[in-house]
């Protein structure tokens, strides 16, 4: 069963996070579709299904000896990749900050700020 989520780009940016990074959790994103919401707020898979314009961040290995965290975002579809690596000892609030920048930046095909409310469907990644 799918885990649906809403919130703004801040809150999917401390739940992709965790506490530690080995701990990331890629997740797909939209622009939630209020009117859905309105008429059935406590249905997630019905709100998800009426939003568009989908988007995701996952972690990616660049094959580089490196302990960053390296994660993209991007549109289904594509065109809107944002890539950002990020340093393990970096602090939490501004590894935050980076990784809500890092989505704003992605929904290039979106009006979007750090307000607006996202629904999300949280991935449990697959180990290669």
């Amino acid at each position: 069963m799918d885990n649906y989520v809403i919130g703004k780009p801040e809150d999917f940016a401390r739940s992709v996070l965790g506490e530690k990074s080995e701990n990331f959790t890629p997740y797909d994103f939209a622009v939630m579709n209020t009117a859905a919401f309105e008429e059935t707020p406590e249905d997630l898979w019905s709100i998800a299904d009426c939003s568009e314009g989908w988007y995701g961040i996952k972690k990616i290995d660049t094959g580089f000896d490196s302990d960053e965290l390296q994660i993209v975002a991007d549109y289904y579809g594509g065109g809107c990749a944002a890539f950002l690596s990020l340093d393990p000892e970096e602090d939490c609030e501004s590894a935050v900050r980076y990784v809500t920048d890092l989505i704003l930046q992605s929904m290039c095909m979106e009006r979007c700020s750090k307000d607006t409310i996202l629904i999300g469907q949280i991935h449990k990644e697959k180990k290669l």
